[in-house]
Order: structure tokens, then sequence, then C-alpha cells
């Protein structure tokens, strides 16, 4: 078999289900969220699933899921998990709920620089790598700490109580109103929880469980004999 399917395979089995889940999207099935708790998201612009990515051409790119995103979270702990590729590192949104006042909540990066927000307040502003490729990026909220972990392993932490007002915004992906910019580059399997998960959970997601069966079967490779 190809390269390419070796690593459909692997994909498709190694990351699990985590409790908690309130939206969980992946190119694999589209828009439609995963969790099983909201509705479809949307995708705004020309790009769209391309393989088994988003991809956000940079220009008018994004993805809206119509929940807000303490009320999904329930206002309390909480993780958002995904994977991005942004080959030139270019300042872009990821993820956020930061449409108007009072700005819940966002994820995006100023060239070399991940910022996490809660209500306009900035809680974490990091350097991460500029290798090019895929990376994993979780954030976690745990009531006390802002936790963030890249490629699985923890980076910084920041000591913050307050958790995301509720609004009436929608959660976008790869782009937020009246923030820096559309994302040029891609993104996948993007989570969601109500939890906040702990390093065990967040390399899970980032290298994947040995022996993990998914709960749907994985696509058949063509000539497979057994």
């Amino acid at each position: 078999i190809t390269v390419t399917e070796i690593r459909e395979l692997y994909n498709a089995t190694a990351r699990p289900d985590i409790t908690g889940t309130v939206l969980h999207l992946k190119p694999e099935t589209g828009l439609v969220d995963q969790s099983g708790t909201q509705d479809p998201a949307t995708y705004n612009g020309g790009m769209g699933v391309v393989g088994r990515e988003y991809v956000f051409d940079g220009t008018n790119d994004y993805i809206s899921v119509p929940a807000g995103f303490s009320t999904i979270t329930g206002g309390g702990n909480f993780s958002v998990s995904f994977w991005f590729n942004n080959p030139s590192d270019t300042t872009a949104d990821y993820f956020g709920d930061f449409e108007s006042s009072p700005w819940p909540f966002l994820i995006r990066q100023s060239s070399t620089t991940i910022e996490v927000w809660i209500d306009i307040i900035k809680v974490i502003d990091i350097n991460v790598p500029t290798s090019v490729g895929w990376k994993h990026l979780c954030v976690a909220h745990n009531g006390v700490d802002v936790v963030m972990w890249l490629n699985g392993v923890e980076i910084t932490r920041s000591a913050y109580t307050l958790f995301p007002s509720v609004d009436a915004n929608t959660i976008r992906i790869g782009y937020t109103t009246g923030s820096l910019g559309y994302l040029t580059g891609s993104m996948k399997d993007v989570r969601v929880m109500n939890v906040a998960i702990t390093d065990a959970q967040v390399l899970s997601l980032y290298e994947g469980v040995p022996g993990y069966e998914p709960p749907a079967p994985v696509r058949a490779i063509p000539d497979t004999v057994l």
C-alpha cells in the first residue's frame, strides 16, 4: 500500500474520543459534529475540505459553528485541541468566539507567537517553534491555570481563574471578526471539551493510543485480503 494509505489507517485508529467532548470536527466527516451535540458547522469561502484537511486561503475562508463557546462548555473548565499547519507562520486566528464584546475566547498566532485571550485579557503569549509542518496545540482551563501544550508537551501555564463570558456569538475556526486575520494554511481534528484534560489525554491526542479501535470502520483499502 501507499504512504498515504498507511497514514490514513494510522490516523483513523490512533486518536480516541475524550469524555466530555462537546464539539469534534474532522475533515473525513465534513462539517458534522462527531460528538453528536452540536448542529453541523458551515464553511465560508472557496476552499473547504481538501483531502483530509480543512484548507483556508487567507482571504475569506473560515468555519462557523452555530453556538457560543461558553454555551457549549457550560461556562466552566474546558479544553480546546486541534492540529494546524501555518506554512509561513503568518498572523492568523485559529479558533475563537471573538466577534463582539465581551470577546469571550480566542486562540491566535501573531508571527511566531501563540496567544490565548479570555474576555479581551491576554492570558498566554508565548513564542513557538517556526518549523514548517503540522503541529498539535491544546489549551485547557482547570479553574486555576490556563495550560498550553504543543506537540504533546506542556510549554506554558498562566494563573487565571475567570472563565469566558456567555454571549450570543458563534465559534469560528480560521478567522474571527475583529482580530488579526484569516489563516493561510490548514487545520484538522478540532475538538472542544467541557473538562480540563490531563497530560496523558493530550499525549493520546498527539501520539495516538496503541490498539485503540475507532467507533466507525476504517475505509477499506483496495486489494485487502484479510
